[in-house]
């Protein structure tokens, strides 16, 4: 409720800005197709302006269907307008009222949901030697729920550092975790196994008009 209330940070032009969450967003994956995303509030763009030195925009997006969408800009707006807590915003998304219910059901024709995108992903676009692309990291498995995709990673994370401990200080995760490592003992812990570290995260690409 936090992360779609109030404002969120992101990075525009290249500077961390503060914005109004739940952005409606466009996006072309290769290989999916375009689809559209909201943005929310996450550390993401802030780790990733200092670890990519991102120059021009960085955001977190959320996928949802053409029906939640609505309904999660209703709950922002009473969040952000002081009729709802936090708290009784949670309570309300978990059994949300039938008038509630019925006008976001009416103002779903107008969303246009995610397409084909991929459910869980990292999209980059730039220039590179004068050809302008569009990379994709996309995950085929994870662990089961939100629970075992959040803490199991971060338990591998903390174990790695256990091991090769950073320099004193606030890091970007992708600072100071071997990616390649700690992905390949995620895949112990998916609910589909996989062969290797890229059957698991694939890449893909293409180039941009």
């Amino acid at each position: 409720m936090e992360q779609i209330s109030g404002t969120i940070d992101s990075v525009i032009d290249g500077k961390r800005v503060k914005t109004k969450p739940l952005e409606q967003i466009t996006l072309n994956y290769p290989g999916a197709g375009k689809g559209s995303a909201l943005t929310v509030g996450h550390p993401e763009p802030i780790t990733l302006h200092k670890s990519l030195g991102v120059k021009g925009r960085s955001s977190s997006l959320v996928l949802v269907k053409p029906s939640t969408e609505p309904f999660m800009r209703g709950i922002a707006n009473d969040i952000d307008a002081g009729r709802l807590t936090l708290v009784e915003a949670a309570e309300e998304a978990t059994k949300p009222s039938t008038v509630r219910t019925i006008k976001s059901a009416l103002l779903s024709i107008t969303a246009k949901g995610p397409g084909k995108l991929p459910p869980f992903f990292a999209l980059l676009t730039g220039t590179k030697d004068g050809v302008r692309k569009a990379v994709g990291c996309h995950a085929t498995t994870l662990p089961a729920g939100m629970a075992g995709a959040t803490s199991i990673p971060a338990a591998i994370a903390v174990d790695m550092l256990l091991r090769n401990p950073a320099e004193p200080g606030v890091h970007a995760p992708e600072d100071i975790i071997d990616a390649e490592e700690m992905l390949d003992r995620l895949r112990d812990h998916c609910t589909v196994r996989t062969n290797d570290v890229e059957e698991m995260m694939p890449l893909s690409e293409m180039v941009l008009d």
